[in-house]
């Protein structure tokens, strides 16, 4: 199950990105408007890059890959530097979350993280309560592999003991969660909002097996891939 656009709202974290593009971009000597930023970030989504932001800021860099380097490096800096408070108000829990995990967890469904994300996340996490349902309680930066990567869901199915076959994929996006996991052989169950809601599939390969607003139908859409 990820994280962004599953068990929290990424929007404006992703809107904080964006801008903080542009902030480091006008520090180098390159001014690009919010407009092209936004044009350059729906394009990334189109192209299914896994990253959105690097795929943004190598666009305003390219071809100078230490430049490329540095603006990456403050990017990640300005995450690293919000305080609690900040990182919060990036993260706030989706409606139905709260309730759905416990009741998964309660009907024996063996819960496993499957998120791109900094070890950060997983105090969030914590301290929304949300972790305590999980078995796998792992992201990208902590099991040092990253989707769209079969290797990151391989990793994490013998982490959590489970049958790919009898294991359902929840996320947002279709390049890093729907398309691999199929892949594996995994159902998918992909929420659609955030910033890749419009994403489309290349090829029917793409396709999720079930898709749903929020938290509130997730369950019922697992029963049906799970009968």
């Amino acid at each position: 199950m990820d994280a962004g656009n599953v068990l929290w709202d990424d929007d404006e974290g992703d809107a904080f990105t964006l801008g903080n593009i542009g902030r480091e971009l006008e520090r180098v000597g390159r001014t690009v408007a919010r407009g092209d930023l936004t044009a350059a970030a729906r394009r990334a989504v189109d192209c299914y890059a896994p990253s959105v932001w690097r795929a943004v800021t190598w666009h305003f860099t390219a071809p100078d890959a230490d430049l490329y380097q540095r603006v990456a490096a403050r990017l990640r800096a300005r995450w690293d530097e919000l305080d609690d408070d900040a990182f919060r108000a990036f993260t706030r829990p989706l409606a139905g979350v709260a309730e759905l995990l416990p009741v998964l967890r309660a009907r024996g469904c063996v819960l496993a993280l499957a998120s791109n994300n900094i070890p950060r996340a997983l105090w969030r996490l914590d301290e929304l309560g949300f972790l305590e349902h999980f078995a796998v309680r792992e992201v990208s930066e902590t099991l040092g592999l990253a989707k769209p990567d079969t290797r990151f869901f391989v990793e994490i199915l013998a982490r959590a003991g489970a049958d790919p076959a009898r294991s359902v994929m929840v996320g947002d996006r279709l390049d890093c969660d729907i398309a691999p996991a199929r892949l594996l052989g995994l159902k998918t169950v992909r929420v659609v909002r955030g910033s890749h809601r419009e994403q489309r599939p290349r090829t029917p390969a793409d396709l999720p097996d079930r898709s749903v607003a929020g938290a509130d139908e997730i369950l019922s859409a697992i029963d049906a891939l799970l009968p």
